[in-house]
């Protein structure tokens, strides 16, 4: 509560009236912001849940085929070491860049 030194002063400058309702206004304009911030939050836990249930369907989903392949090639060693290495092939991501040509004195082989 400002006292009598503080009012004159509020007063003086034609702040007296303005003040109470900008500083209502700042506090609401804060709240609103803190109530964004904490819905964007929410937003961002459901999504990453959600991110995890569909990551764990897609890991359930590719480990089909290998278990199917495993029973179809059976006992023969050279077919499932082929799948083995054909399922670890890595591949680039997006957005990878090539790889830097080398530097020197390059000629195609012959």
């Amino acid at each position: 509560m400002p006292n009598g030194n503080e009012t004159n002063v509020l007063v003086k400058h034609r702040l007296a009236d303005k003040l109470p309702d900008a500083l209502a206004a700042a506090v609401d304009e804060f709240d609103e912001s803190v109530a964004r911030s904490n819905e964007g939050r929410r937003g961002h836990v459901g999504a990453v849940a959600e991110l995890q249930a569909v990551s764990d369907e897609v890991m359930r989903l590719v480990e089909m085929p290998d278990g199917l392949n495993r029973y179809r090639f059976g006992g023969k060693a050279e077919l499932i070491a082929a799948w083995k290495g054909a399922r670890n092939v890595a591949a680039e991501g997006r957005g990878a860049e090539a790889p830097a040509p080398p530097e020197g004195d390059v000629r195609p082989a012959a």
